[in-house]
């Protein structure tokens, strides 16, 4: 049963000479975890899904104080580009539209470190 809390972020920024794309929709559910709800004819990259659910995943982690009623997310939608959009990046973009879907907008921020893009938790 999808609740009415949907989450979308998107991620377009130039860092040194290089650009970062990648956008993910998910909306809450009254259940616990991750789950993939997307068109299969627009199917992404397998890698990029992979990343968004581990972004999904490490914000209900990080949120599960926030979050008493065990909520999950269903992603409803991942796009990217061959050239701007790595791992990293869906993967923090992921966790932001979560952290909007649990209602805990402004909890995580998005960063980008020397590894890449991120997420951690302020507050």
């Amino acid at each position: 049963m999808v609740s009415k809390e949907k989450g979308a972020y998107r991620l377009l920024r130039q860092t040194s000479g290089y650009g970062s794309f990648a956008r993910v929709e998910v909306a809450c559910v009254e259940r616990a975890g991750v789950a993939l709800s997307m068109d299969l004819d627009a199917l992404p990259l397998a890698e990029w899904v992979d990343a968004a659910a581990q972004g999904c995943t490490q914000a209900i982690d990080l949120l599960k104080d926030l979050n008493p009623g065990e909520r999950g997310v269903e992603i409803t939608l991942v796009v990217g580009t061959h050239v701007d959009t790595t791992p990293d990046a869906m993967s923090a973009v992921a966790a932001m539209a979560t952290a909007q879907a649990l209602g805990c907008e402004g909890r995580l921020e998005l960063r980008r470190e020397q590894h890449g893009w991120c997420v951690a938790r302020v507050c």
